[in-house]
This record gives structure tokens, C-alpha cells and sequence, in this order.
């Protein structure tokens, strides 16, 4: 598979999910999520810094595991290695990831057809990263992380007491 046509259909999707989300500008709805403050992953002079490292970790794992359910294809992934480093999920303990992959396989799996699409070659495709990115922002996710991140703490003043 050519880098060019990897880079072209990644960027094609990153374009498509910036347009594609549900926009929340000018939201009367007190309980719209208007997500983080951005921030460059990996970098100290983040201003402002991230909020909690911990479920932003959470998020990423299950983003990539989403973009990994959805393609089931590896070589795409040594594609994007060769220049993107991964965030590691140190942070996330083992015993949750089986939690985080059948959340995205969940997610993958309900996927529904496209309604809309170019002509009979793209019947059968689907909106994967878009829907990959939206479960990423979702208050779904970040629901189940901020739970997931109560459980860990516990579980770890326990520890401590113990």
C-alpha cells in the first residue's frame, strides 16, 4: 500500500470528522460539553496544562482501540508509527483494557451503513475514524473514564492503607 494513498485517506478522514460532528457553537443548552482547552500531548509548557492526565489517557487508549476494532488491519498502525509516537497508557492499569476494547468493539460493532455515499464502490464503507473521534469527545466516554478514574483511585488508597 502506497504512504501517499495512507496519508491522503487519513487526512480525507480527519477533514471529514472536523465537519461531519455536531456542531455546539452558540449552544443554549446549559448542559452541552464543550470538551478540554487543547493541548499538545507530551509537552510540560502546556498552557493551560491538561486537566487530568489520567482520563485523557483513558480516552486515548479507547480511541485507538476504536480506530483499531474498526480497520483490523495492523499495517496501517506500522504505517502511522513510523511517525507519530503513541501516547503510552502507562497510567491505565491491564485489568481495564479488556473494558476499553469491548467499549470500542461496542462501538465498531453497532456502527451503522452510510446513508450517503459517492457510488456503488462506497456502499460498503462505513465512517470509522469520524466515529471514532466523536466516541473520543463524547460525555459517553469521558463519563466512563471519570468513573473508571474513581474506581483506580480507590483501589489505590486502598492499597496504601492496607
Amino acid at each position: 500500500m502506497d504512504i501517499r494513498l495512507v496519508k491522503t485517506v487519513l487526512v480525507t478522514g480527519v477533514i471529514l470528522t472536523i465537519f461531519s460532528c455536531s456542531s455546539i457553537k452558540g449552544s443554549t443548552d446549559l448542559d452541552t460539553y464543550y470538551g478540554d482547552a487543547f493541548f499538545y500531548p507530551a509537552y510540560s509548557k502546556n498552557k493551560p496544562s491538561p486537566k487530568n492526565g489520567w482520563i485523557i489517557e483513558y480516552k486515548e487508549k479507547a480511541f485507538f482501540d476504536c480506530l483499531f476494532q474498526g480497520y483490523k488491519n495492523d499495517s496501517i498502525f506500522r504505517l502511522i508509527q513510523k511517525e507519530n509516537l503513541f501516547i503510552n497508557a502507562d497510567n491505565i492499569p491491564m485489568s481495564l483494557w479488556p473494558k476499553i476494547k469491548s467499549d470500542s468493539k461496542k462501538i465498531i460493532q453497532n456502527l451503522p451503513a452510510a446513508e450517503y455515499y459517492n457510488d456503488e464502490t462506497d456502499k460498503h464503507k462505513k465512517y470509522i475514524l469520524q466515529t471514532c473521534l466523536c466516541y473520543f469527545g463524547s460525555r459517553e466516554l469521558d463519563s466512563i473514564a471519570k468513573k473508571a478514574y474513581q474506581k483506580h483511585i480507590k483501589m489505590e488508597n486502598q492499597i496504601f492503607r492496607d
